[in-house]
């Protein structure tokens, strides 16, 4: 066994004392509460009321190599209807403080922040209610909806219950509205029970996609100025493709072709498709975080769907859109929604043309025009 430092010192003729040759711990500085300060790290300062959402702090000052102080950091609010989950940290300087934050109501909140006792900084947020941007609650409603009826769309018409018997897009979307808005009056409303009744005088005769939107427009639910049109011409279509779906020997033939090409016949243009993008991207920031949900018609009205655009994360929005056989082929970050698009348009232009050659009406083909309405409360 070693020698103790005492005996190492004694056998060299060393002078005590000897723990002065032990390592030490660096002494903790004094702290200097006016040189530290708060930052609030939030891009935006406006958030939807009922969402549950995550303020971020940090604590800033300067910072040594070893043992830098630790400070008592509380945060008070002007509003007392304000929910904090956490309003103490113990930190040292550059430390990340987090706390989530709700709202019942509307309302300016100001959060006043102290450092050991002393104020640090005072901050103003909003909780706001925008009609066209909706909860996370609210959003699951309407995706639950389109979960509850797609087992039953996807049954072959044989058995599905008759409710879902035949095309059911525009009823799925109509009835994922209802939910969305609370509103079993304006919207087609059907009993989630084993008699799938239908429980109001909504009815879709002599309708479609554009003449639905028209109705919801005079009952105050589609949002003015957030309309989208990507016209016929901003799409490309592969002729060779439509003319040999139309070329086949019999509809078998042309169903196996049609769905060999079923995402690659039809494309939005590179440019319109970044201007879209872009469109789509300033509607949701200039808004609290939120869902946004869209009414869409694909290929001109051949087919009905909703899109929903989440925004509670500002960092990674995402999109998805819906439709009567539930969640579609479209879904991921925001970015990506142009390549979501083109999945769909391109996959129900498919289908158009082989509903013309069904029909034998191969001396043309549908338009490609796609629509996006708005939808908020009234």
């Amino acid at each position: 066994m070693g020698d103790s430092i005492f005996e190492f010192g004694e056998k060299f003729g060393l002078e005590g004392p000897f723990d002065d040759w032990l390592p030490k711990r660096p002494a903790t500085p004094d702290k200097d509460v006016a040189k530290t300060s708060i930052e609030f790290l939030n891009e935006s300062q406006t958030y939807a009321i009922q969402t549950e959402v995550l303020l971020r702090f940090k604590l800033k000052g300067e910072t040594g190599i070893f043992n830098d102080p630790a400070y008592r950091v509380t945060i008070s609010t002007s509003n007392s209807k304000l929910k904090l989950s956490t309003k103490t940290w113990i930190g040292e300087n550059d430390y990340l403080l987090y706390t989530l934050a709700s709202m019942e109501v509307p309302a300016k909140v100001f959060l006043s922040m102290e450092i050991d006792g002393k104020p640090k900084g005072r901050f103003e947020i909003e909780f706001v209610k925008s009609k066209d941007v909706f909860t996370t609650q609210q959003a699951n409603k309407l995706t639950e909806e389109f979960g509850y009826m797609s087992p039953f769309t996807r049954m072959d018409d044989a058995e599905a219950p008759d409710e879902y018997v035949g095309n059911y897009c525009m009823q799925g979307a109509d009835r994922a509205l209802g939910k969305l808005l609370e509103n079993s009056t304006d919207f087609y409303t059907v009993k989630t029970d084993s008699t799938h009744k239908v429980i109001n005088s909504v009815n879709f005769s002599g309708l479609n996609t554009y003449s639905r939107a028209e109705q919801f427009a005079r009952k105050g639910f589609i949002v003015k100025n957030y309309n989208i049109i990507v016209e016929s011409k901003d799409w490309n279509v592969n002729n060779d493709m439509i003319a040999k779906i139309y070329a086949q020997s019999t509809y078998e033939e042309a169903k196996k072709y049609a769905r060999s090409v079923l995402y690659e016949i039809a494309w939005m243009q590179e440019s319109r498709g970044i201007s879209l993008l872009e469109e789509l991207i300033q509607t949701v920031n200039e808004k609290e975080p939120g869902w946004h949900i869209y009414y869409l018609s694909i290929v001109d009205g051949f087919h009905t769907q909703v899109l929903a655009i989440n925004n509670t994360d500002r960092a990674l929005p995402t999109y998805i859109i819906w439709e009567d056989h539930g969640t579609s082929s479209s879904q991921g970050v925001l970015g990506d929604i142009v390549l979501g698009f083109n999945r769909q348009t391109s996959a129900y232009f498919a289908s158009s043309c082989l509903n013309r050659y069904s029909n034998n009406k191969k001396d043309a083909w549908d338009k490609q025009k796609m629509q996006l309405w708005k939808i908020g409360t009234n």
